[in-house]
């Protein structure tokens, strides 16, 4: 697990999206979705990011 996988994790969880989460980095789009699917499979599990629709649940 790489911190910037988390740093990119936390950002589309905020912007609730993966093109928002990339321009607020000032990295790619692709990179963004690698990042997360990355940390998804060295986690073993598909985060809500995974869904068209991205929502924060409380």
């Amino acid at each position: 697990m790489e911190l910037e996988q988390l740093r990119i994790f936390l950002a589309v969880a905020e912007t609730s999206s993966f093109t928002g989460a990339a321009k607020r980095l000032f990295v790619s789009h692709s990179t963004t979705s690698r990042a997360v699917a990355a940390l998804e499979a060295e986690l073993g599990a598909k985060s809500s990011c995974a869904r068209r629709s991205l929502r924060r649940t409380p």
